[in-house]
Order: structure tokens, then C-alpha cells, then sequence
């Protein structure tokens, strides 16, 4: 068992009290709502990148798999297309970033993904990247180069 997985016996306890809070005290639409923007507030300094989500239909993806959709962000010259796959208890993340303003921005650039309480930094090569493993909930994609933040997404669902 890794260092951070719990106990399938705990696991199934917190789904059960997950299951009677959501019944007896669920959170409030609104407090929700107030969350994500907590969320995006966590690195300001970075551009927004517009989302521009659409439902692929089934066969048009990779393999057919249902349970992928395809995220694209833009801002400026720079775009993000993203295809989030489920897989089991995870994501994949296979993605292309494409700049027509400034093509010294994707050799040195990098992917992060990151979650509420982790963070993964891929290299992009010639613009492409793949992210295994993604925790299923809120995601978001950020951009640097050199170290900084270029550009980041709104956060998203992986999953």
C-alpha cells in the first residue's frame, strides 16, 4: 500500500459517513460556489486562460472510451487542448499546448497540474504532455516557463 492510500477498511467507513452527511447537513450550493473561487485565487499573479468546454460525442476519442472529455483553454496567442480520461480510481491527462505569438514558449515551457493538496510538473514535448495518475475532482493546468507561471486554467473536473 503507498504512503498516502488509506485502508480499503477505511475507505469504506468514510464513504458510508460521507453518504450520511451529504443526507442530514449537505453543503450549501452556495458555499460550494465560494470554494472554487478560493480555488482560484490561489495563484492570481498568472493569466486566466478561457475555458471552452464541449461534450465529445462516444467514438470520436481515443478508443471510444465514454468516459473522456476534452477541455480547451485559450488566452491570447496560447492555447490548451486537454483530453481527461478516467481510468479506475484516476485520470490521464494527454493534452497539446500550441502558441502562434511566441514559439520560444513551449521548448522550455512545463505542465503543471495541480490539485488542492498536490501538484505534478511534466516537460512539454514539441507542445505535447501526458499527466498519468490524476487524482479524480478539481484540477487546473498552469504554464510556466523559466520557473514562472505564464498562464493558468480555471479549475476543472478530472473524471
Amino acid at each position: 500500500m503507498a504512503e498516502h492510500e488509506l485502508h480499503p477498511d477505511d475507505a469504506a467507513i468514510l464513504d458510508r459517513l460521507h453518504a450520511i452527511v451529504e443526507i442530514v447537513d449537505p453543503v450549501p450550493p452556495d458555499v460550494v460556489e465560494m470554494g472554487k473561487a478560493a480555488f482560484m485565487l490561489h495563484h492570481v499573479d498568472a493569466e486566466l486562460m478561457t475555458m471552452l468546454d464541449v461534450p465529445v460525442p462516444q467514438g470520436v476519442l481515443r478508443a471510444g472510451l465514454a468516459s473522456s472529455r476534452v477541455h480547451f483553454f485559450e488566452h491570447d496567442d496560447v492555447s490548451i487542448d486537454v483530453e481527461v480520461t478516467r481510468r479506475g480510481d484516476f485520470a490521464q491527462a494527454v493534452g497539446v499546448v500550441t502558441d502562434t505569438g511566441d514559439p520560444g514558449l513551449l521548448p522550455d515551457g512545463h505542465i503543471v497540474l495541480e490539485t488542492a493538496s498536490s501538484s505534478v510538473t511534466v516537460d512539454l514535448d514539441r507542445g505535447r504532455f501526458v499527466v498519468d495518475r490524476v487524482p479524480l475532482g478539481l484540477v487546473r493546468l498552469v504554464l510556466e516557463k523559466g520557473g514562472e507561471r505564464v498562464l493558468s486554467t480555471g479549475w476543472f473536473e478530472a473524471g
